[in-house]
């Protein structure tokens, strides 16, 4: 069995069934086939691999970024996947460290989630 993260695992055999039907169809040239594809001899199960989960006491997830758009955008983006597919389940503390995020950006990030810690990363950081 492969473990692709925490909660998802799949059966080497359906695993590499899947990769023959790619290359089968890399090597082919083919047009893109209609779906449905084919069937897999088996069923392909997806199923936690740990069906229930506790929080980790202590845990949190952190960031880090930098001083340009692209960095705080980019967290925006994440920090509402992870809430949507995380967070809202396990609502784990978020430290972001940072190289000089604004108010206002500080506060838009807080309306995504508010278990949020801002730390900023200058020379007197470890101090």
């Amino acid at each position: 069995r492969v473990i692709i993260n925490d909660h998802l695992t799949v059966h080497r055999a359906q695993a590499e069934y899947a990769v023959e039907l790619v290359r089968d169809f890399l090597d082919s040239r083919e047009p893109v086939p209609k779906l449905p594809l084919p069937p897999p001899p088996s069923p392909i199960l997806l199923k936690p691999s740990r069906p229930t989960l506790e929080m980790v006491d202590g845990a949190v997830i952190t960031y880090l970024i930098g001083n340009k758009t692209e960095h705080y955008l980019d967290l925006k983006d994440s920090l509402t996947s992870l809430h949507i597919n995380y967070l809202s389940q396990w609502p784990y503390p978020v430290i972001v460290f940072h190289e000089g995020l604004g108010a206002n950006q500080m506060e838009a990030l807080r309306e995504l989630y508010s278990n949020l810690v801002f730390h900023r990363l200058d020379k007197n950081f470890l101090q």
